[in-house]
């Protein structure tokens, strides 16, 4: 099983979510890499859509989204999203 651990960056120019898929347990500092990651980049003042990237595909992918108004519905939209990437239902 894997268990997802989600890294926010937000500057003026680039909110971006990333999500790191490991093992189920924190095996502490020195643990393994993570399995897999997948990122999430949105640019406020861009064309309104979101790039995903997906590590174990290696090719950018783009999410259509329009203008986001706040950091924090970007992250609520990136995670559910990515649950329903990974056969979870999302909100």
């Amino acid at each position: 099983m894997l268990l997802g651990t989600v890294y926010v960056d937000i500057s003026d120019e680039e909110w971006a979510v990333a999500i790191a898929y490991g093992r189920a347990h924190h095996p502490g500092i020195r643990g393994p890499e993570p399995v897999y990651e997948v990122r999430y980049t949105y640019r406020p003042e861009g064309e309104g859509a979101i790039k995903r990237l997906d590590t174990r595909k290696g090719t950018p992918s783009t999410v259509t989204v329009g203008p986001l108004p706040s950091v924090d519905e970007f992250v609520v939209m990136t995670l559910d999203y990515e649950k329903k990437q990974i056969g979870g239902t999302g909100l």
